[in-house]
C-alpha cells in the first residue's frame, strides 16, 4: 500500500547537470522511474535550471526558469512544471532559443502511470502541444497526441535558410505496446512552396506501422 504521506521538499535554486553517454549502459526492463515520487507528498522547486551535455560534455541544451510545483490529493500527484527560457544547441545554427514551456502532469496512486494532462512549448513563433500517457520505459509502453497548428512556421525557425514557404498544420497520433510501435500522421497544407514549386494545398495522412508505411494522400 503506497503512503497517503510522504516527504515535502521545497528547493530553491537548484541547479542539476545532465549528461548523455553514447556508450552508457542499457536502460534495465520496464524501467519507472518516475516511481521514486510515490514518496512524496509535495515538491517546490523555484527558479530551477538544468544543463544537458553531448557526448564528450558539449552543450547540448540549458533551461532556466524553472518553476515546479507537485502535490498529492484525491489520491494522485498532480504537478505543474513551467520554464521561462528553454536553448538548445543545434548543429550548423548554434544556440537557438525556445520562448517557454509548460507541463501539467498526473500520477494516480492506483498505477505506475504518468498522464501527461497538457504540455505546450513554444519555439519561435509555432507552438508544440503534447497529450498523452506512459506507462514504462524499455520498451517504451505509452500513447501520445502531438499537435503542431504551424508546422512550417517551426521549421522555419529551427532553419532559417529553408526555402519553403507557406504553412501545414499537423497532428501525430502515437501508440506502443509490447506488441509494436504505431503512429498516424495528419498534415493539412495552405500555400506550401518549395524552391519556387507550388503553391501546394490539401491533406496528407500517413499511417507508419511496425514495418510499413501508408500515404493517403488527398491534394
Amino acid at each position: 500500500v503506497r503512503p497517503r504521506r510522504g516527504f515535502v521538499v521545497r528547493a530553491i535554486e537548484p541547479r542539476a547537470v545532465v549528461s548523455l553517454a553514447a556508450d552508457a549502459a542499457p536502460a534495465p526492463p520496464n524501467l519507472r522511474p518516475w516511481t521514486v515520487l510515490d514518496r512524496f507528498a509535495a515538491i517546490d522547486i523555484v527558479r530551477g535550471a538544468l544543463r544537458v551535455q553531448g557526448d564528450g560534455g558539449s552543450p547540448a541544451l540549458q533551461i532556466d526558469g524553472i518553476e515546479a510545483h507537485a502535490t498529492r490529493t484525491g489520491g494522485k500527484l498532480a504537478a505543474t512544471m513551467v520554464a521561462t527560457a528553454i536553448a538548445f544547441n543545434q548543429p550548423d545554427y548554434g544556440w537557438r532559443q525556445a520562448a517557454d514551456a509548460r507541463i501539467d502532469i498526473e500520477l494516480p496512486d492506483a498505477t505506475d502511470t504518468v498522464h501527461v494532462r497538457s504540455a505546450r512549448v513554444v519555439v519561435g513563433q509555432s507552438v508544440v502541444e503534447v497529450t498523452g500517457a506512459l506507462q514504462q520505459i524499455n520498451p517504451v509502453i505509452g500513447n501520445a497526441q502531438v499537435t503542431v497548428p504551424a508546422a512550417m512556421s517551426l521549421l522555419r525557425t529551427l532553419m532559417p535558410d529553408s526555402s519553403l514557404e507557406g504553412e501545414i498544420a499537423a497532428r501525430v497520433d502515437f501508440e506502443a505496446d509490447r506488441s509494436g510501435r504505431r503512429a498516424t500522421l495528419v498534415a493539412d497544407a495552405s500555400a506550401v512552396r518549395a524552391t519556387g514549386v507550388g503553391p501546394w494545398d490539401g491533406r496528407v495522412a500517413a499511417h507508419l506501422g511496425f514495418l510499413h508505411i501508408v500515404f493517403v494522400p488527398d491534394i
